[in-house]
């Protein structure tokens, strides 16, 4: 096998020494994909997880595998620490394998990590992708396994007959039938966190349309409060609230028509969205300094009290609360209010499957297949359970043999229980374009905005960016 970039094995010292630090476990970046369900787990009691010894790799032949993804090495999220401490208890059980882990979580390392390996043909066995667009290309380019056609998806049944067709979502492609590219182990969904006591004591109406939200902003704006601080240093922060409105102003339907190129970010609608987020900022509703503050101190800034509302990836209720001096069971989790004069995109959720995972199309039966083994260890029916539990029933998982834990936060499931009446789910525009760099540049110009960029700007340098290609 060719010399890969950046050779680092998980069993080093190095990620021992990491995995004994991820006690307090902080949250997770931006992710996402398309159509979305509702929760796949099923109530407990009905066939929970049973620990399970780790799967032997096919043969004992020596064989070595390449890994790139976000998540391989990272403890941020309940998933990817669970991925890491499963990875390692693997490789103990099968020292025949080299496992080469050029992982990085940073999205811009990641995302050049990832050219270079395309512009080298050297390509890992196992990779991250964003899946939709974003992967289109290089599916075309033939670098990226056709699970199904294959007969990958066939040969481990006991792993894919597992699977939710809702894991297929961005891998799979309307002019390319009986072909499977790729999969995703859990769904993003992005809502408000709100503080009820403070709800209660201001006498403020959880709101439920755009309108009732900003007199809400108003409201707690007057009593001296951040109403809902936006940690957009961190770009996707942004990126997922334009998600979210323009899921209300015009669905998935929208956002796909971006990418096509069938409407122009200086087009109303969209222009509208951008106008929106400036005006909540302008008017004090994001904080002061909406583009510089981090997303963590937008959360510790919501925990302590200091803030009635927080906008945030669902799955994240754990880090969200850690450390927190109000109770979890006193923080509710709303769906984005819908604006009322466009009831029909109500039970729209800015929602979709969040990492896509994909195997190069060169790699050898013998190196898929040692792959497989690797995933059901770390994507297996216990480790998916015990990111459930952990995440305490704040996932949602494309596993359909795990349960819900026996105790759920009343914000988790009253989010989760408005989940499953959506109509339409789809994520921000950039995730569906051919071009994988406009998903960034949307990111970075709203990140712009917040620092006093215009909307109509923002709009421009949007759309020339996509005219220029």
């Amino acid at each position: 096998m060719k010399t890969r970039l950046m050779k680092i094995v998980c069993l080093a010292l190095c990620g021992i020494m990491l995995l004994a630090a991820c006690a307090g476990q902080g949250g997770g970046g931006g992710g996402a994909s398309t159509p979305a369900p509702a929760a796949t787990a099923t109530p407990a009691g009905s066939g929970g997880g049973t620990a399970t010894t780790a799967p032997a790799a096919p043969t004992d032949e020596p064989v070595t595998i390449t890994i790139l993804t976000r998540g391989f090495n990272d403890t941020s999220t309940v998933l990817n620490n669970i991925m890491l401490v499963k990875s390692i208890e693997w490789m103990a059980e099968n020292p025949h394998v080299t496992v080469i882990n050029d992982s990085v979580h940073d999205e811009d390392q990641f995302n050049n990590r990832f050219r270079i390996a395309v512009a080298s043909d050297e390509m890992p066995t196992f990779f991250m992708t964003y899946g939709g667009g974003a992967v289109r290309a290089f599916i075309e380019g033939g670098l990226v396994l056709d699970m199904e056609q294959s007969g990958l998806m066939g040969r481990h049944q006991d792993f894919f007959g597992h699977i939710s067709p809702n894991a297929y979502a961005d891998q799979r492609f309307a002019d390319m039938p009986g072909s499977t590219f790729g999969f995703a182990m859990d769904m993003f969904a992005t809502g408000i966190y709100y503080n009820k006591l403070m709800f209660e004591e201001y006498n403020v109406k959880v709101p439920e349309t755009i309108e009732e939200l900003e007199e809400a902003f108003e409201a707690f704006l007057q009593a001296g409060y951040i109403p809902m601080p936006l940690g957009n240093r961190n770009a996707f922060i942004g990126g997922h609230l334009s998600g979210d409105i323009m899921m209300k102003m015009g669905g998935s339907d929208l956002m796909r028509a971006l990418a096509a190129r069938e409407v122009k970010w200086t087009d109303d609608v969209p222009l509208d969205a951008l106008r929106l987020i400036d005006n909540w900022n302008q008017r004090g509703f994001l904080g002061p300094d909406a583009a510089t503050l981090e997303n963590e101190m937008a959360r510790t800034i919501f925990r302590t009290g200091e803030s009635p509302m927080l906008h945030q990836l669902v799955h994240v209720f754990t880090p969200v609360m850690a450390e927190a001096t109000i109770d979890r069971d006193q923080v509710g989790i709303m769906p984005f209010p819908y604006f009322s004069d466009k009831p029909q995109h109500r039970n729209a959720f800015h929602s979709g499957t969040n990492t896509n995972y994909s195997f190069y199309s060169g790699a050898t039966d013998l190196e898929l297949d040692t792959v497989m083994s690797l995933v059901k260890t770390i994507f297996g029916q216990d480790a998916i359970q015990e990111a459930v539990d952990a995440a305490v029933g704040a996932m949602i998982v494309t596993r359909t043999d795990v349960s819900l834990p026996t105790e759920v936060p009343p914000g988790v499931a009253e989010y989760m229980a408005a989940h499953r009446q959506g109509t339409d789910f789809g994520k921000e525009a950039g995730e569906y374009d051919s071009n994988p760099a406009i998903r960034n540049l949307l990111r970075d110009s709203i990140q712009g905005m917040t620092a006093g960029v215009s909307p109509q700007e923002t709009a421009n340098i949007l759309q020339q960016a996509i005219d220029r290609g």
